[in-house]
C-alpha cells in the first residue's frame, strides 16, 4: 500500500514520493511539514521533514524532491509534532518509549540537530512517553515559552514540560492523575 500526504495550499501538490512506503502523522508549522514514513524494506518508522519554500530542489515537499530524514536509528520514531524550531517525537527501542527532540536550525553534525545519525535529546528520564505535543506563544521569541505535553506510560499521566530552550525538561510537572 502506499500513501501520499496532500497539503491544500500546494496546488494539490504531492509531499511525499510514492514507493513501498507509509506516511503517517503528518504535522505543520509555518512552511515545515515533519511526518513519520514506516519503510518496508527496513521494518520500521522514522520521521522525515520538508520544507515548502524549497520546492523544487533538495529538502523540498514536492514528490521529486529529496526530503530530509531526521531519523534513521533502530526501533520507531513515530508521532512527530513541531513547533517553531523545534520536532518532539515517540521512540520505541527496545519496547521502551521515550520522547525526543531536535533543533532543525542546527547544522548537520551537531547534537541535538534535525539530520539522520545526529545524537537527538531525550526528554524523559523516568517518565516514558507517547503521544507528544508541542506549543507556545509565537509572537514571542523566549523560548521558556515552548510547552511540551506528553501522555506517560504506566499511569496513564498527562506530563507538562515548560520548555527553557536548553533541550531538557528536568523538571516535568503532572498536570493529571489516573485513578
Amino acid at each position: 500500500t502506499t500513501t501520499t500526504t496532500v497539503l491544500g495550499n500546494l496546488d494539490n501538490q504531492e509531499v511525499t514520493p510514492e514507493y513501498e512506503i507509509i506516511q503517517e502523522y503528518p504535522a505543520s508549522f509555518g512552511n515545515i511539514v515533519v511526518w513519520q514514513q514506516y519503510d518496508i524494506n527496513k521494518n520500521n518508522h522514522d520521521i522525515y521533514l520538508c520544507s515548502i519554500t524549497k520546492n523544487g530542489e533538495n529538502e523540498g515537499c514536492l514528490a521529486g524532491d529529496a526530503k530530509r530524514q531526521v531519523t534513521s536509528i533502530a526501533g520507531n520514531q513515530t508521532r512527530p509534532a513541531i513547533y517553531g524550531k523545534w520536532i518532539v517525537w515517540e521512540e520505541d527501542i527496545d519496547n521502551f518509549m521515550d520522547i525526543y527532540l531536535c533543533d532543525i536550525t542546527l547544522p548537520q553534525g551537531t547534537n541535538g540537530a534535525c539530520y539522520s545519525g545526529d545524537t537527538k535529546t531525550r526528554l524523559t528520564t523516568a517518565i516514558y512517553g507517547i503521544k507528544p505535543k508541542i506549543w507556545g506563544n509565537s509572537t514571542s521569541n523566549d523560548p521558556s515559552q515552548t510547552k511540551i505535553v506528553w501522555q506517560s506510560i504506566g499511569g496513564y499521566n498527562i506530563i507538562l514540560c515548560r520548555f527553557a530552550g536548553a533541550a531538557n525538561c528536568n523538571s516535568p510537572t503532572t498536570i493529571s492523575h489516573s485513578l
